[in-house]
């Protein structure tokens, strides 16, 4: 100690003590408020983010359904009127060179709306996502 000073007394430690206490208190509020104000944006990002997805998966379930509804339907009746040939060609009689004919038609096109059917599926499958 140097001359003249005196040494701290149990007062002037508890009123130093007492006057920092609240200091401390109002730095540690002020830096959690910064955190939280830090935070904030990012988790609204994220929210955002996640209700943007959510919005695009409907989105594309709702353009298969409706895709589905029309492609489907109009390949399902390419299906079923060409067996309906192939099985009256099959009973007919005739010139058989034609009937030939018409019912390899018949079987290719059949054929191939099966794999447009098969096709037009695979396409809902992944428009609709996992």
């Amino acid at each position: 100690m140097t001359a003249g000073s005196r040494p701290p007394t149990t007062t002037t430690t508890t009123t130093t003590t007492a006057g920092l206490a609240p200091a401390g208190y109002v730095v540690r509020l002020d830096a959690e408020a910064r955190g939280n104000a830090q935070r904030l944006p990012a988790q609204e990002r994220a929210a955002r983010t996640a209700e943007a997805e959510t919005a695009a998966r409907a989105e594309r379930g709702r353009i298969a359904r409706e895709i589905h509804e029309v492609v489907a339907q109009s390949l399902s009746a390419q299906l079923v009127h060409p067996e309906a040939a192939r099985q009256m060609i099959q009973r007919s009689t005739g010139l058989e060179a034609d009937r030939d004919l018409l019912l390899e038609r018949v079987v290719a096109c059949r054929g191939m709306a099966r794999e447009g059917l098969d096709g037009a599926r695979e396409a809902f499958s992944a428009l609709r996502g996992p």
